[in-house]
């Protein structure tokens, strides 16, 4: 990748002791090694299958009986459904 010479700014990036010239943020591997990359997603892979399976069980719950969840409880059910989606995104 070239820089055009009219976007061309003397620049330097300073994270810890590594000093990145001449560089925008997203370097790839400046701020995190492949191995905490790796564990990072492992992470949120975990928590997301862990918050699938409540909002499963809610969701589950509620369509065995609909009836017991009148109003009150019922905004519940439209959060359940709406993290089960974000969990998986």
């Amino acid at each position: 990748f070239k820089i055009p010479k009219n976007l061309d700014l003397e620049y330097s990036l300073k994270v810890g002791d590594k000093i990145e010239f001449d560089c925008g943020a997203p370097c790839n591997g400046m701020f995190f090694s492949d191995n905490e990359k790796s564990f990072a997603r492992s992470w949120i892979a975990i928590w997301a299958a862990l918050c699938s399976v409540s909002c499963l069980f809610t969701v589950l719950t509620f369509l065995i009986d609909t009836d017991r969840f009148r109003y009150p409880e019922r905004p519940i059910i439209f959060l359940s459904v709406c993290y089960l989606m974000v969990a998986g995104a």
